[in-house]
């Protein structure tokens, strides 16, 4: 039990290491779209929703996505791949 317990304690820090480098990222790239003049509309709301999955991926907040609340945010990164040899029809 405690053993299973610091092992959560440790994916959630690792889970909040990586949004908050997308939260860092997200900073960066809105300052440039404000520096070459790109922050359109379109900008701003795709921001909104980049701003609102970190909400949902950060373990310190657990915010609501109506399309992601049933996924497993701590096994996000390791789902399975398709296959580069598989095909498409």
């Amino acid at each position: 039990m405690e053993l299973e317990k610091f092992k959560k304690l440790i994916k959630s820090s690792k889970q909040w290491q990586e949004v908050e480098i997308l939260r860092l990222y997200l900073d960066d790239t809105e300052a440039k779209a404000k520096a070459n003049n790109n922050y359109t509309e379109e900008f701003k709301n795709w921001l909104l929703w980049a701003r609102k999955k970190a909400d949902w991926y950060d373990p310190q907040i657990n915010g609501e996505d109506e399309l992601l609340n049933d996924k497993d945010k701590e096994n996000i990164n390791s789902e399975k791949k398709p296959s580069p040899y598989s095909y498409q029809y």
